[in-house]
């Protein structure tokens, strides 16, 4: 039958590493190796059936996002396919194999179809884009001001650009750096300077800086303009007093985490569904392979 070995995240990345490593070393030919930011795994046949069921239960399991430590996210189905067609581009993989990774990409299908597994926003820049979304339809429409250059802002720029956003300005205190991250994903770049000008003209605004002290003020806005305003940073980039302006819709980082917290409470109960799915599937495809019948989805 086939045998998987592997370290998690619960390992170090130094032990990630050796063990790696040492697979590349001494790796059977028929194989395929896993290896992501949060895990590196290897499965290979065996003689020895003994952990059949533990081996087969893990792999749907992984696709299907419970084994991960942020529950539920779907990037893990991915990596898993990359690395199963890159060890066929290297004809490493046998026929038990490849039975058992396409039944795993079936299972993984079935458990995100059939549960909520991989519902909500799991994390800030997505329960920005889900509050947006709760506000506006059309993207394209919107003119959206995002202050501050990091991972959190360019998460939220690739999310506008999958959704059709075409009017998006973006400003930082170093210039220079906005302009590298506008050219990448077509933002009109500003300086800070100019703010009060952009905002004349902003439906949604994303500030998350690391500024100590107020980036926008109250005088700043438009009173009489209608505007949604997402504060990420910590201390706050808005002036706190915007929160009385009745044409202003206001929220800061804790509302965020609470929606992310909201979510993840969700995950953990679809949790359980997905188990049962995913043990129920690893009884049928070995009860198949023990029979020497071929799976068909």
């Amino acid at each position: 039958m086939v045998t998987y070995e592997g370290k998690d995240f619960n390992y170090s990345i130094e032990e990630r590493e050796q063990f790696y490593n040492s697979i590349l070393k001494d790796r059977p030919f028929y194989s395929v190796v896993i290896k992501t930011c949060d895990r590196t795994e290897i499965y290979y046949e065996s003689y020895c059936s003994e952990n059949d069921f533990n081996t087969v239960a893990h792999l749907f399991g992984l696709t299907s996002g419970i084994e991960s430590p942020l529950l539920g996210e779907t990037e893990i189905f991915n990596q898993v396919k990359n690395a199963y067609f890159k060890a066929i581009s290297a004809n490493r993989v046998s026929k038990l194999l490849h039975s058992l990774f396409q039944r795993s990409f079936y299972v993984g299908k079935i458990v995100r179809s059939q549960t909520k597994i991989s519902y909500g926003a799991i994390s800030h820049s997505y329960a920005t884009l889900k509050i947006i979304k709760n506000y506006f339809d059309d993207f394209s429409k919107l003119n959206i001001t995002i202050i501050g250059v990091n991972k959190l802002n360019e998460d939220v720029l690739k999310y506008f650009n999958k959704y059709g956003a075409r009017q998006i300005y973006l400003g930082n205190r170093t210039y220079e750096k906005a302009v590298s991250l506008g050219r990448i994903y077509n933002a009109r770049v500003f300086k800070l300077d100019n703010l009060r000008d952009i905002l004349s003209k902003t439906d949604v605004l994303i500030s998350a800086t690391s500024a100590p002290h107020t980036i926008v003020r109250e005088e700043d806005l438009n009173i009489n303009r209608q505007m949604l305003i997402i504060d990420l940073a910590v201390p706050y980039d808005v002036d706190q007093k915007v929160r009385t302006l009745k044409n202003i819709v206001y929220y800061d980082v804790h509302d965020l985490e609470n929606i992310v917290k909201e979510s993840l409470r969700s995950r953990e109960e679809e949790k359980l569904k997905a188990k049962e799915i995913v043990l129920y599937e690893t009884d049928k495809y070995l009860r198949n392979i023990y029979k020497g019948k071929s799976i068909e989805s």
